[in-house]
């Protein structure tokens, strides 16, 4: 019998492959493992930013149809798909669903007008002079992960034009020389009163403004500064609205648009040496108008009589002792329009300027100064001027523009501008005559706080959990 090797090494090569392939198969296994968690991991942490990017598009959509369908002005308080919404017991209306198009989805929810009990982003809602505050809800879904967020917004709503009583320069105002505003100033700048000018009725600041008084410069009763909650004052845009359309007349009226062609009417006959005017026609002698570009300009001695209605002009400007004379019982609207903005179809260049001066002259027979409102929509344009009027009666509302009126005269009605110089024994005289005019709408919601949710709300308000 052959005696057996201990030491041999025959046969031990199988359990060795056996085990490096145990190895290797187990190596295989945790790195499958590893990268199916990664990919889960990575698709997971995918789906939470493209739900978290649905979330903020509902906001977004929220904001953007509270703006366009505008629910306050028709006694609604709700925006969404359905034709009637009433808001639920939690305050917010109906949620609104929608798909954005790459397998996610947003559902978003709109509160009432919020009253200074209400909270929003976890914050206690401040109550401020003519602001409507709304909150709004929205989440998000991608691949079964949900993200929620939340946003306060704010709108500036229908308030008076002119809330100071007198002259409001938001940047500034200047008053000087002699200058007099019998009335209010009202700035969130500095209102520099010197070389013997005179505030009759006090000055109100905005939380940054300060009053520079000197060289015999008073103003009397009290200048209040708004706090921080109050806020700065404010100026909304006034928008021209259909003005901007060219006149359509049935039966000798306008029925849309505005009453430029009054004067094309006019000029045409002038031109065209034809028998009679055109009805309706404004007088406008050595006016030259363009109906086109909508820019007017009034030579010398030329008159101009403006009926009842609404015009719109890209440019108006009048010197050398020309006359602007708003016909008996009449009230008249002039939008001095811009090329900023996108529904004017003004030129690019010399529009926005309103320019009454060397003597030209406004002439209100009322003597009521809502009879004649002027609208300035932006200061691109440059300066607005009025000089050398002996009495004028209007109201002057250029939020954006700076406003110079000076040399001998009085204003009798109210001012606003970006920035206000009153000067040379100019005299101002705050007088509304009747109940003054309103922005009638709400302006654009703007976001004035955010925040992120839990991902459920829960059966309580889209809020909680915010």
């Amino acid at each position: 019998m052959r005696p057996i090797n201990l030491k041999a090494q025959d046969g031990i090569a199988l359990p060795v492959a056996i085990m490096v392939l145990f190895i290797i198969g187990a190596l295989t296994a945790a790195a499958v493992t590893v990268s199916v968690q990664n990919n889960s991991s990575t698709q997971r942490d995918d789906n939470a930013k493209a739900a978290l990017a649905a979330a903020e598009a509902g906001l977004q959509a929220a904001d953007f149809r509270l703006d366009m369908l505008h629910p306050e002005e028709s006694g609604k308080y709700c925006i969404g798909q359905s034709a009637v919404e009433v808001a639920g017991a939690t305050g917010y209306c109906q949620a609104v669903t929608q798909e954005t198009g790459n397998k996610a989805k947003y559902t978003y929810w709109t509160s009432e007008a919020l009253s200074t009990t209400a909270s929003c982003v976890g914050q206690a809602i401040t109550s401020q002079e003519a602001i409507s505050q709304r909150c709004l809800v929205a989440e998000g879904e991608a691949g079964g992960v949900r993200k929620r967020v939340s946003e306060r917004v704010a709108a500036f709503t229908a308030t008076p034009l002119f809330h100071i009583h007198g002259v409001t320069g938001l940047k500034k105002i200047v008053l000087s020389n002699n200058g007099h505003i019998k009335g209010g100033a009202g700035s969130n700048g500095k209102i520099y009163v010197e070389n013997n000018a005179e505030v009759t009725e006090g000055a109100e600041l905005g939380p940054s403004g300060e009053t520079l008084v000197g060289k015999n410069g008073v103003i009397k009763g009290t200048v209040y500064k708004r706090t921080t909650s109050e806020g700065p004052l404010t100026l909304s845009s006034k928008e021209p609205g259909s003005s901007v359309k060219n006149c359509v007349i049935v039966e000798g009226k306008v029925v849309e648009g505005n009453y430029d062609c009054y004067i094309t009417h006019y000029i045409n006959y002038v031109k065209n040496k034809e028998a009679k005017p055109v009805e309706p026609y404004d007088q406008a002698e050595k006016v030259g108008f363009n109906e086109e570009t909508r820019k007017l300009k009034m030579e010398n001695n030329a008159l101009l009589v403006l009926k009842e209605g609404t015009y719109n002009f890209c440019s108006f400007e009048a010197q050398n002792n020309a006359t602007i004379e708003i016909a008996a019982n009449a009230k008249v609207v002039i939008y001095i329009d811009s090329a900023n903005d996108p529904n004017s179809k003004c030129p690019s260049s010399g529009s926005d300027v309103f320019k009454i001066w060397n003597n030209a002259t406004i002439v209100n027979p009322s003597h009521n100064p809502a009879a004649l409102q002027i609208y300035v929509y932006d200061g691109s344009g440059g300066t607005v001027y009025l000089k050398n009027n002996a009495e004028l009666y209007a109201m002057l509302y250029a939020p954006f523009s700076k406003v110079n009126v000076e040399n001998n005269g009085t204003v009798h009605g109210a001012i606003a501008g970006s920035e206000v110089e009153l000067g040379n024994n100019m005299n101002f005289e705050w007088d509304d005559h009747q109940e003054p005019p309103q922005i009638g709408t709400v302006s654009s919601y703007y976001r004035s706080a955010w925040g992120e949710c839990t991902p459920e709300h829960g059966s309580g308000s889209p809020e909680t959990g915010c």
